[in-house]
C-alpha cells in the first residue's frame, strides 16, 4: 500500500539570519543558503534489469561522500542493496517512478526504512534540486 505523503526535498533554504553560521559549518565561503536536512539518504534509479542508488553520507570536514553502486532486480540482489543501505544506517531512500518497476524496490525497502516515491515532473520544479 502507498503512503499518501507527499515529501519531495531534502534540502531546505536556510533563513538569512542563519546563513552565516550554516556557511561556517559547512565549510562552504560560497554558498547557496541550503542546509542538510537529513544525513544519510539514498537515491534509486529504477530500471527493468537494475536498480542505481546513490548514497550521500557526511564526510571529513563537514563534506559530503556518494557511493554509487548497481544491482540487479531479482530479489537476492534487491535484498542485498535493502541490507547495505541498513548498515551504513540510511533513513530515507527516493525513487522515481517508472512504470511499474518502482515496485519491487519500494516493497522492498519500505519495511526497514523511510521511502519516498517522487514524480520527475516535480522533482525538476524544486529549485536547488
Amino acid at each position: 500500500m502507498l503512503r499518501e505523503s507527499t515529501r519531495v526535498c531534502v534540502l531546505a533554504e536556510v533563513p538569512p539570519d542563519r546563513r552565516r553560521e550554516a556557511k561556517v559549518a559547512s565549510g562552504a565561503g560560497k554558498g547557496t543558503g541550503m542546509e542538510v536536512m537529513f544525513d544519510r539518504v539514498a537515491g534509486l534509479d529504477v530500471g527493468k534489469e537494475t536498480v542505481t542508488v546513490c548514497l550521500r553520507t557526511p564526510g571529513p570536514k563537514g563534506r559530503r561522500h556518494a557511493e554509487t553502486r548497481t544491482f540487479k532486480t531479482t530479489t537476492g540482489s534487491l535484498h542485498m542493496m535493502r541490507d547495505w543501505l541498513v548498515e551504513v544506517g540510511v533513513s530515507i531512500a527516493a525513487m522515481e517512478s517508472t512504470s511499474t518497476y518502482w515496485k519491487p524496490a519500494f516493497y522492498c525497502l519500505e519495511e526497514v526504512m523511510e521511502v519516498w516515491l517522487l514524480n520527475a515532473a516535480h522533482m525538476k520544479a524544486v529549485p536547488g534540486r
